[in-house]
């Protein structure tokens, strides 16, 4: 498991991550910090650590867009989204039925 220090909001951080994996986590805590920065740069007064939950809460608002442009876009991402539904309903089915045979 290899070591990297990050820099976020004036703060260090030693993050742990698989092995040949620390240019990625070091790029992925630059772009953090950079968003972190911009954040603080737009709305003065706002403390660190509103700035980092702000920055990461527009991370995954990107992130859950391009997800659902995937799943709604693509033959693989709607069939995906197929699956996933399936294999909901069976869980639920396949719960109640053992809740059945447990509870009775």
């Amino acid at each position: 498991m290899a070591e990297l220090d990050v820099s976020i909001a004036d703060r260090s951080f030693r993050l742990a991550c698989d092995d040949g994996q620390e240019p990625r986590l070091k790029s992925l805590a630059d772009d953090l910090a950079q968003r972190v920065a911009a954040v603080r740069n737009q709305n003065s007064g706002v403390g660190d650590t509103h700035a980092i939950v702000l920055a990461a809460l527009a991370v995954l608002d990107e992130y859950d867009e391009a997800k659902n442009r995937w799943a709604n876009n693509t033959p693989e991402g709607e069939a995906a989204e197929w699956a996933a539904d399936r294999l909901d309903a069976m869980s639920e089915r396949l719960e109640k039925a053992l809740a059945a045979v447990v509870g009775g």
